[in-house]
């Protein structure tokens, strides 16, 4: 199975995500701040990142995606908004 790093902001979206990717076996880390998720990222090397593109805080999903994929280019990425 995979390692996976769940980036949202909601609790509610990021708590159910994390629970069903870690219930389908996966390893999941997960946080709602784009700063952690990067720290993360760069630290347990995940091979798919599932994130929120428009966060609260200045480091979008899109950031850490391209921050991520600098340091491993074959980091798998999911981007998920709720904008229309």
């Amino acid at each position: 199975m995979a390692r996976v790093l769940v980036l949202e902001d909601e609790d509610r979206y990021r708590e159910v995500v994390a629970r069903y990717l870690a219930l389908g076996g996966h390893e999941v880390l997960d946080t709602a701040s784009g700063e952690e998720a990067v720290t993360l990222g760069l630290t347990h090397r995940p091979e798919v990142l599932v994130a929120d593109w428009m966060l609260r805080h200045s480091v979008h999903g899109l950031h850490v995606a391209e921050a991520l994929r600098a340091a491993d280019p074959a980091l798998h990425t999911i981007l998920v908004t709720g904008f229309p």
